[in-house]
């Protein structure tokens, strides 16, 4: 049997297309290199407009939403606000990816767990995907393997990767503690060099993590979470669960998501932005212009899969793209920029704004540079030199 699409990879952005590909009536195999639930080192904030990409309610599997944001630099408090309406919701991703998995599966794709893909074999009407369980054939393939996807390699796409690096620590704490923290998300501006920190509640309990822009690497970086940590006396006497790091995409760099029979989605294409680190929204997004395409061509005799990358270039890459510009102005000026924030309502309704799905990077851009010129020259004045 000849699959429609197999999907390789089991997180939001493979999940979110098998279903529309399943829910349209096509062959769908799911393969993961793990066992669901598994899980995924992510901060597990989910905003609000990336909830919006979701066409089916994801609520059974939402810790809580997050009511408003702690704003931080090297640990102390700069200032607290509050949404209207939450801007993010906080989940685990094992079970978020989970409960995706499930709706494709109810859609009518197959799962197929503790499956990897060692390469494929481009055939005239078809693709052989070859994997540690068993070979198949497909009409198309799709990377959503994350930023060390083995489809891409093995497609010879995405030769140029940026990156950046996280570290991220689950942590228990005391009842007392989550409650002084409640439904508030704090991002520490000051936690690292060229990036942040952050502390996402969960019902029982923190995920805290750091986020380095821009490099692979950084020298002593479970050092600088321990110090980050060990700046916090809020968290007490807190018992460290897990601890792990991973790679994050950072996109804006125009490249082909696509060859012949094969194409990219969510991290596996590079899509998280290089000031927040977010890919969540971005790899459903793509799941979706993915699905668009595809079915809008399906009964054509040959798929033209150059559209979903233009489909990619047009409506995403000009938000990583400013994402970048503002990560490049914050955050070797970190401490005068979360100083500024903290004077400026409306910039922290802007940036606020943006996870939420209120404005847009180019907006905050435009906010920093046009709307705010003094905040610019601030900026600017603080030296031409970094902390």
């Amino acid at each position: 049997m000849i699959l429609d699409a197999l999907i390789v990879g089991a997180g939001p952005a493979g999940n979110l297309l098998a279903y529309h590909l399943a829910k349209a009536g096509l062959k769908v195999q799911l393969c993961e290199k793990k066992v669901l639930p598994r899980y995924k080192a992510c901060g597990g904030g989910v905003s609000r407009k990336a909830l919006q990409q979701i066409p089916f309610d994801v609520s059974p599997v939402i810790e809580f939403p997050a009511s408003g944001g702690v704003v931080s630099y090297q640990g102390k408090p700069m200032l607290t606000t509050f949404t209207e309406t939450p801007f993010a919701s906080l989940v685990n991703r094992d079970q978020f990816d989970h409960f995706l998995c499930q709706k494709a599966i109810s859609a009518g794709a197959t799962l197929l767990e503790n499956c990897k893909i060692t390469g494929h074999t481009a055939l005239p009407d078809s693709v052989e995907v070859q994997t540690t369980r068993r070979n198949f054939r497909t009409r198309l393939l799709i990377g959503a393997d994350g930023v060390n996807s083995r489809v891409a390699k093995s497609a010879q796409l995405m030769a140029n990767r940026p990156s950046g690096i996280a570290l991220e620590a689950e942590i228990q704490v005391s009842a007392k503690v989550l409650g002084a923290q409640g439904a508030f998300a704090t991002f520490d501006f000051g936690a690292i060099p060229h990036g942040y920190g952050w502390v996402f509640p969960k019902r029982d309990h923190f995920s805290v993590g750091i986020f380095g822009a821009h490099t692979r690497t950084i020298p002593k970086i479970k050092d600088i979470l321990l110090n980050y940590l060990a700046a916090q006396p809020a968290l007490g006497d807190y018992q460290m669960m897990s601890l792990y790091g991973h790679r994050i995409p950072l996109g804006g760099t125009p490249q082909p998501l696509h060859n012949a029979s094969t194409l990219l989605v969510g991290d596996a294409a590079n899509l998280a932005d290089a000031f927040l680190g977010e890919g969540i929204y971005y790899a459903l997004w793509s799941a979706n212009l993915a699905a668009d395409e595809i079915l809008k061509q399906w009964d054509t005799p040959r798929l033209n899969l150059e559209s979903y990358t233009q489909q990619v270039n047009a409506t995403i890459l000009p938000h990583l793209q400013y994402a970048r510009k503002i990560a490049d102005l914050i955050y070797p000026f970190s401490r005068l920029s979360t100083h500024l924030l903290k004077k400026s309502a409306y910039l922290q309704k802007m940036v606020f704004g943006v996870i939420s799905g209120e404005s847009t990077y180019q907006q905050l851009w435009q906010a920093i540079t046009t709307r705010s010129p003094k905040i610019l020259w601030d900026v600017l004045r603080y030296g031409g030199k970094s902390e």
